[in-house]
């Protein structure tokens, strides 16, 4: 987990022309470079599409959150579809020429070129719900990663909320809740811009940009207008490069063939699989004591959130969908909804059985179904060899620990309670939405 460690860095790379040609992961393997469709996990969307559920999958429109139609003129709305976040213009890119040569470039050289071939929606419909404007009959390629809002009126346009700004529509009706909406500040080196590779050589990845959004805004005011402004919707690609998927055979070679150059080094001699990782992807919401929120209220506001619902939690192990209990689950009368969208204490305790968040139980079980498999290839690739794993702890055993820790007196009167429970272990940057 953690694959390309994009919370670092990831470089968009560009042709001549201006042309987005893909994102360059320095701290990923090649396989997870160029294959991330056929080794990593894949988007719910994707998974919804597979359950037989394409319209649930399918963007169609957009509400701006608490917001009249008679405030909203539409002509100077726009919509523009991007496969890449808003870059601040003092970093580096890199850049093609024709003879196939890579140079660095400061984006603000190119800003101009890539921006105006970015496609865009002018000609918006919208209709009035009882919870905002929604804007309608959107044709969204599939393919699009990211969305971005922007003024190009008079005046200074609608005036949106500062934290939760965007609700997200599928065909079907139901909301798609797991995505990261963040506006971006209109300095053009804004700290909610990413920065490719920073003149500085500090890092700016999208996820400290959507936080320092939300940390920006949390004072308010609660609503702000968007000229000046704009609002990236990171709708979250196909497959994440972060979370490599071991149920599929070409990522287990490719662990393999890593493995067998660093065994060959001398002073390597044995094999440790940590599953106490994490993956951390841009966010704005979270999930505490008042429930699902913005990350930005929680962060202004205590007490503090519990959870941050980033976006690599919209992501899941590939064979999920031929889970019969995911299967099942899509057909129910609010299965979609719970694949689809947060669910208040979802992430709460532990899940290593089907009684809980069964779109979270189906992850756990893909993860481990797959760290067995790798286990197995490990044991007939390296016989002899020692092989060492991390075992999470049993969903039995962690409750049992909650139960006593609720009656355990402190020294200082009353008890522990279960939340104390986090501090029991050493973090190790252990976050359990993945490889519990």
């Amino acid at each position: 987990f953690e694959s390309a460690l994009t919370k670092y860095y990831e470089v968009p790379t560009f042709d001549e022309s201006g042309n987005f040609l893909w994102g360059f992961l320095p701290l990923a393997s090649p396989t997870t470079n160029y294959r991330s469709d056929q080794v990593c996990w894949k988007h719910y969307r994707e998974i919804l599409r597979e359950l037989g559920h394409p319209d649930a999958a399918r963007l169609t429109s957009l509400e701006l959150s608490g917001l009249d139609k008679g405030e909203l003129d539409l002509q100077g709305l726009r919509l523009t579809l991007s496969p890449l976040p808003l870059i601040s213009d003092d970093s580096y890119v890199l850049s093609r020429d024709s003879s196939g040569n890579f140079q660095l470039l400061t984006y603000a050289s190119i800003s101009d070129t890539v921006e105006r071939q970015l496609p865009h929606f002018d000609q918006l419909n919208c209709e009035q719900t009882p919870t905002g404007v929604r804007i309608t009959n959107l044709d969204i390629p599939p393919q699009t990663r990211y969305l971005i809002l922007s003024w190009h009126g008079a005046g200074p346009g609608p005036l949106l909320s500062s934290l939760a700004p965007i609700r997200l529509f599928s065909a079907a009706g139901n909301q798609l809740g797991r995505e990261t909406t963040y506006w971006v500040q209109p300095d053009r080196n804004a700290t909610s811009r990413i920065a490719a590779i920073a003149s500085t050589g500090e890092f700016r990845s999208e996820f400290n940009s959507s936080e320092e959004s939300q940390k920006l805004l949390a004072a308010g005011p609660e609503r702000i207008p968007l000229a000046d402004h704009q609002i990236v919707i990171d709708l979250g690609s196909f497959a994440t490069v972060e979370i490599l998927d071991f149920n599929q055979e070409l990522t287990r070679q490719n662990a393999i063939r890593e493995l067998q150059t660093i065994l060959n080094t001398p002073g390597f001699d044995e094999i440790f699989i940590n599953t106490r990782s994490h993956v951390d992807l841009p966010l704005s919401m979270g999930d505490g004591p008042r429930g699902i929120q913005s990350a930005g209220s929680y962060w202004h506001s205590g007490p503090g959130m519990r959870h941050h619902l980033g976006l690599d939690r919209a992501y899941a192990p590939r064979s999920i969908s031929s889970m019969k209990l995911l299967q099942d689950l899509a057909i129910a009368p609010d299965g979609i909804d719970k694949i689809a969208n947060w669910q208040t204490g979802e992430w709460e305790g532990p899940c290593q059985t089907p009684d809980g968040s069964l779109f979270r139980y189906a992850r756990n079980r893909g993860t481990a179904e797959g760290i067995r498999l790798l286990l197995q290839d490990l044991e007939r690739t390296f016989p002899g060899r020692r092989i060492r794993a991390v075992i999470p702890q049993s969903e039995e055993t962690v409750r049992r620990i909650y139960s006593a820790l609720d009656s355990l007196e402190q020294p200082t009167g009353g008890p522990y309670g279960r939340s104390y429970y986090n501090r029991l272990w050493t973090s190790n940057n252990h976050i359990p939405s993945v490889g519990e």
